[in-house]
C-alpha cells in the first residue's frame, strides 16, 4: 500500500512538474520552444497509468486520468497569471487594507487556476475514457487539446488566455498557416509532438535489451509531426518573403497615444478626482501634439488612445465631449479614444466603450466592449454573493464604479474616409471570435484598446501583445494597438510588429499604413469559416473508435 502511494506521488509530483514548465514556455522571450517537450510528463503519466492497468475498466481510467490532468491544469494556469500578484497592493480601492488586498489577488490566482483548470481535468476524463492505443495517442490527445481550447472561450465565464499558439507569437514563420486554419491545429501540433515524445519514452525507458530508435512506438509518428512544422516552416517563409515589409503608398497616418497613467491617478478619491482628470487629458494632449508636430503630413488620419483614458462618462461632461472634438479638429483626422457611456444618467446600463470623432469634430459613434472581465467589470451572481456577511462586502469593494457595465450586443464598426475600423477594448482581444465578426462585418482596419497598467511591466503584457498578433494574423488585418502603459503597436497581416514601445513609458507611435493595403481585402478562410478543423477532427475520432470496434467484435 506504501508503495502505491509513493507511486502515486511521483506521477503527481511529474504533472505538476510538466504544468509549471508548460506555463514557463508562455513566461519569458526565450522559453517559448519549452512547450515542445513541457508536457511529455504529464502524457507520459497517462499512458503509463492505461499500461500498467490493462484490466481497468473505462471510468477507472478516466477517473484517475482526470485526476492527473486537473494536478497539470492547476499548475499550469498558476504559472500562466502569476503576473496577478501585480494588483497588489489595492489599496487604492475604498475600504481595501493591505491585508485584504493580499487575500483579493493570491485568493484570486489559486481560485481562477482551479476554476480553469477543470477544463483539464474533464480533458483527462474524456482521453482516458477512450483508452486510445497506437498511433491514436498522438491523434486523440491533438484533437482533444483544439476542442478544449475552443470551448475555454465559451461563455461569460471564459478565459482562452493560454492558448498554446500565443506561446508562439514571435514564431511567425510557423504562424501563418493561422489565417488558413484559424489558431487551434498551432495547440494540436504541439501536443501531437508530445503525445509521441512521450510514447516513445514510455517504450524505451524501461527496455532492457534497446533496439534502433526507429523501431520504438513513437517515433515514426513523431517524425511525421516533424515534418508538418518543416512544412508549415517552409512555407511560411516563403509566404513572408513574398510579402515584404515596403514603404506605404499614399499612407494613412495612424498615431497610438501612450500615456503611462498610474492606476491610482485614473481611479483616486472624490476630492483629487477632476485634477486627475485634468492632469491625465494634459498627458495625451501633449503627447499628440508632439505626434501632429512631427507628421509629414502635417495631420493625423486617425490617433488612437486607449481603454478608458479618461475614466468619465463622456457623453455628460461636455467639457471633454467638447475638447475631444476640437482635438479631432486640430489633428484633421479621426480620433477615437476610451471612455465610459451611459445613454441616460443614472437610469441606463453603463458601458465600457470606445468613442470615435470625426475631423468636424463630431462625436459620430460609439463602440460597446461585448467581451467584459468577470469580477472586476461584472459580478456573475452579484446579488447572491452580496447577500453573504462576509462576501458581500468584499463584492462591493471589488469593483471602483460600484456597479456593474453592460455588454455591448454588436461589432459597431467605425466608418471613416479611408475604411471601417474594428474596434476590440482589452479583454475581449484574447477573444479570436469577436475580432473576426468585426472582419466578417466589413472592418478594413482593427484597433485594440487597452489598459494593463494593473500588473506593470509583468510578462501579462507581452502575453496580451502575442493575442494582437494572432488577431491580426487571422482575419489577415492590420491592427493598431494602444496600451495605458503598453505595450502600444502597430502589426501588420502577417503578423509582423512594425513598431512597439517600452511597457511604462510616456509616447506616442505612428505608422503610415497603405490606403490601397486597406481596401478591397479578402476574408480569410479562418474569417469565413472559423474553427472549421473541429469537424475533421471529431470525425477523426469518430472513425477510430468505429475501426476499433470492429476490429474488437
Amino acid at each position: 500500500m506504501q508503495a502505491a502511494q509513493q507511486h502515486h506521488l511521483r506521477q503527481s509530483l511529474l504533472c505538476i512538474t510538466s504544468g509549471l514548465l508548460s506555463a514557463l514556455a508562455f513566461s519569458t522571450h526565450s522559453t517559448d520552444w519549452l512547450v515542445w517537450i513541457s508536457f511529455v510528463p504529464w502524457l507520459y503519466v497517462l499512458f503509463r497509468h492505461q499500461e500498467t492497468h490493462p484490466e481497468a475498466g473505462r471510468w477507472a481510467l478516466a477517473r484517475r486520468s482526470g485526476f492527473y490532468s486537473w494536478l497539470f491544469g492547476a499548475s499550469f494556469y498558476i504559472g500562466i497569471i502569476h503576473w496577478l500578484k501585480e494588483l497588489h497592493p489595492l489599496t487604492w480601492l475604498p475600504g481595501v487594507d493591505n491585508s485584504t488586498s493580499l487575500l483579493i489577488v493570491y485568493g484570486g490566482i489559486f481560485g481562477i487556476s482551479l476554476f480553469v483548470s477543470l477544463w483539464s481535468l474533464l480533458y483527462g476524463l474524456v482521453l482516458g475514457a477512450l483508452k486510445p492505443q497506437g498511433v491514436l495517442r498522438v491523434v486523440y490527445p491533438a484533437i482533444l487539446w483544439m476542442f478544449m481550447e475552443s470551448v475555454q472561450a465559451m461563455g461569460q465565464m471564459s478565459l482562452p488566455w493560454a492558448r498554446l499558439a500565443m506561446s508562439q507569437y514571435q514564431n511567425l514563420w510557423l504562424l501563418q498557416i493561422v489565417p488558413h486554419t484559424g489558431q487551434l491545429v498551432i495547440g494540436a501540433l504541439i501536443l501531437a509532438l508530445n503525445a509521441a515524445l512521450a510514447r516513445f519514452v514510455l517504450a524505451f525507458g524501461p527496455d532492457p535489451e534497446p533496439k534502433p530508435y526507429w523501431k520504438y512506438p513513437g517515433f515514426r509518428s513523431g517524425l511525421s509531426v516533424l515534418g508538418t512544422i518543416s512544412v508549415l516552416l517552409l512555407y511560411g517563409y516563403n509566404r513572408l518573403n513574398t510579402h515584404p515589409v515596403t514603404e506605404a503608398e499614399d499612407p494613412v497616418e495612424v498615431t497610438v497615444v501612450q500615456g503611462n497613467i498610474p492606476q491610482g491617478q485614473k481611479w483616486s478619491t472624490n476630492e483629487e478626482y477632476w485634477k486627475n482628470i485634468a492632469d491625465i487629458f494634459g498627458v495625451y494632449s501633449k503627447e499628440t501634439q508632439l505626434a501632429l508636430q512631427q507628421s509629414p503630413q502635417d495631420k493625423l488620419d486617425l490617433v488612437i488612445w486607449p481603454e478608458s483614458a479618461l475614466p468619465i462618462v463622456l457623453r455628460h461632461i461636455g467639457m471633454y465631449d467638447q475638447a475631444f472634438g476640437q482635438l479631432a479638429q486640430r489633428t484633421n483626422g479621426y480620433f477615437i479614444s476610451g471612455a465610459f457611456d451611459q445613454e441616460i444618467r443614472g437610469e441606463s446600463p453603463i458601458y465600457n466603450a470606445a468613442a470615435l470623432y470625426n475631423p468636424s469634430g463630431q462625436l459620430q459613434s460609439w463602440y460597446y466592449k461585448r467581451q467584459l472581465v468577470p469580477f472586476g467589470e461584472f459580478f456573475p451572481y452579484r446579488n447572491t454573493l452580496e447577500s453573504i456577511p462576509a462576501v458581500g462586502a468584499l463584492v462591493k469593494k471589488l469593483n471602483p464604479m460600484n456597479s456593474d457595465t453592460a455588454a455591448g450586443s454588436s461589432p459597431a464598426l467605425f466608418d471613416t474616409a479611408f475604411g471601417k475600423v474594428g474596434t476590440q477594448i482589452c479583454f475581449e482581444s484574447v477573444y479570436p471570435e469577436v475580432s473576426r465578426s468585426s472582419v466578417k462585418a466589413g472592418a478594413d482596419l482593427l484597433v485594440v484598446i487597452t489598459n494593463d497598467g494593473w500588473y506593470r511591466d509583468a510578462i501579462a503584457l507581452y502575453q496580451h501583445l502575442g493575442h494582437a498578433v494572432l488577431r491580426s494574423l487571422e482575419n489577415q488585418r492590420y491592427l493598431a494597438r494602444a496600451g495605458n502603459t503598453g505595450i502600444s503597436a502597430f502589426i501588420d497581416p502577417y503578423g509582423r510588429i512594425l513598431k512597439q514601445s517600452l511597457p511604462l513609458e510616456q509616447t506616442s507611435l505612428s505608422q503610415g499604413i497603405s490606403r490601397a493595403a486597406l481596401q478591397n481585402q479578402p476574408l480569410t478562410l479562418y474569417t469565413r469559416w472559423g474553427d472549421w478543423p473541429l469537424i475533421p477532427g471529431f470525425c477523426l475520432i469518430l472513425l477510430g473508435e468505429g475501426l476499433r470496434r470492429r476490429k474488437s467484435a
